[in-house]
């Protein structure tokens, strides 16, 4: 599986931090950045928004809320159309270990499902001296390859940051979509 992690929350303002994983099956020789293209653009369509660089969750939320769309579909379309979907919302005191424990915590539930090829963290979601990798490798179990990069340029991390926020502010819908 290729997969694609993101976070929601502030933990200096609200305490609690929800880590999102999407996960695609591996194509051989498909670029990593058009994982969930189409899904994002299938989304963008939906909101009337085919022209804004990248989807963000209070973006979304905002545009959702002024058409009458239920956010939970286009949560819902992404269950659907990846092969694995999962957040693990946290509280804890020290924002470094927060992260720490959601992202390792996803991580170990998608090796759970299968062979982890490659995982793309949003280049903000790791404290810079986590950088080097190796702890969040060796805790989550099967990941073979970790990179960071770019919401805009990575669809996969934009639905991730979807699925995060819409399950920091709606942790019940998300225990029920057995995606939480």
């Amino acid at each position: 599986m290729v997969c694609f992690v993101d976070e929601s929350g502030n933990l200096r303002r609200c305490g609690t931090l929800c880590v999102a994983i999407v996960c695609f099956d591996r194509v051989e020789g498909k670029p990593v950045d058009s994982y969930g293209r189409d899904l994002v653009d299938e989304i963008r369509r939906n909101l009337g928004v085919s022209m804004c660089r990248e989807l963000k969750y209070r973006i979304v939320k905002r545009i959702a809320k002024r058409l009458s769309l239920d956010v939970a579909q286009l949560v819902s379309m992404i269950v659907d159309r990846c092969r694995f979907v999962s957040s693990k919302c946290v509280h804890l005191d020290d924002p470094y270990l927060c992260r720490k424990r959601g992202l390792v915590e996803v991580l170990r539930t998608a090796c759970i499902i299968d062979d982890v090829a490659l995982v793309v963290l949003d280049e903000n979601l790791v404290a810079g001296r986590d950088r080097d990798v190796g702890y969040v490798k060796r805790f989550s179990g099967c990941v073979r390859r970790i990179r960071f990069g770019s919401s805009h340029r990575f669809p996969g991390i934009q639905l991730a940051d979807l699925v995060a926020g819409f399950c920091r502010e709606n942790y019940a819908l998300c225990v029920s979509m057995d995606i939480a």
